[in-house]
């Protein structure tokens, strides 16, 4: 499931007027500029690692908006907040401030444009110029950790986010982020029930989650057993993940640290739940999903 920006290259770019809350003002050549800017954002994005991606962003941001320096951090948030820009002044540079969030991100980009230039202050078009580009920058960012961190082929149909150990959410994927909210009324940045802990599997009824360590992140993937499986407790939910993945019996009691004979009160449980006559019928089920 490779996830494409949904914002459009051109989206807020014309010449004229562009409402972005503040006016700017582009000519027909300036907006061409701007276009090829925003569709390099996410050209750079897909290809590029998370460094290079930062430094291309700035220093290509340059011939647009004259600039001497940019700090670019990044802060973990606790909630959904929508971007703001504020601009201020002092003696020695002229800067413009803006926090933006990426919809589905729990990372906080604080952005500080700096020109060191009195006579030639940031005007109301450039603000506003600069304002559109971060924003883009923080949706760019989200789809570069995404493509970083791609689960392979078994798990590419799977909605999936990237966390830190904590459970909060570095980058997700739209359909991960909805998945949540729909299923779980879940609209945080961090993760419901502890999905950042070590577990490899955890279920929060009705989804079961799998968490893959990726370095000093982990891959979490959100699966969806459907509402035929809504009757099951969160134990035969898990018991059917590890179906679905194929595990024998031996090593699924291993698993879930149980003995065989726990397990199979388990499967038979589910099997009269569900209605299958056994193990072949259940899985050929679960492969269906």
């Amino acid at each position: 499931m490779n996830e494409q920006a949904k914002t459009s290259p051109t989206s807020g770019v014309s010449s004229g007027a562009v409402n972005l809350g503040v006016s700017v003002y582009l000519t027909p050549n300036q907006a061409a500029l701007v276009s090829r800017y925003i569709e390099g954002i996410y050209r750079v994005g897909l290809s590029s690692d998370t460094a290079e991606f930062q430094q291309w962003c700035v220093s290509a941001l340059k011939p647009l908006v004259a600039f001497e320096c940019c700090n670019w951090q990044l802060t973990q948030a606790f909630a959904e907040r929508s971007s703001q820009s504020l601009v201020s002044h002092n003696q020695q540079a002229f800067c413009v401030l803006i926090e933006q969030q990426a919809e589905s991100s729990g990372l906080l980009h604080s952005i500080e444009i700096v020109r060191n230039n009195r006579d030639r202050p940031f005007d109301r078009s450039e603000r506003g110029l600069i304002e559109l580009m971060t924003m883009h920058w923080a949706e760019a960012y989200r789809l570069n950790i995404l493509a970083q961190y791609s689960p392979g082929e078994k798990w590419r149909q799977t909605p999936y986010a990237i966390c830190n150990q904590q459970g909060d959410i570095i980058a997700a994927q739209t359909q991960f982020r909805q998945l949540l909210k729909q299923t779980l009324h879940w609209s945080e940045p961090r993760l419901p029930a502890k999905l950042g802990s070590s577990d490899a599997v955890r279920v929060v009824k009705p989804l079961v989650f799998e968490s893959v360590p990726r370095g000093d992140v982990l891959l979490v993937h959100a699966i969806d057993l459907g509402r035929a499986f809504e009757g099951l407790t969160a134990k035969e939910l898990e018991v059917c993940f590890y179906l679905r993945e194929a595990v024998a019996n031996d090593a699924l009691a291993s698993l879930l640290s149980v003995s065989i004979k726990t397990l199979e009160k388990h499967l038979g449980s589910i099997y009269q739940k569900l209605k299958v006559s056994g193990r072949s019928e259940l899985i050929a089920r679960l492969n269906n999903i």
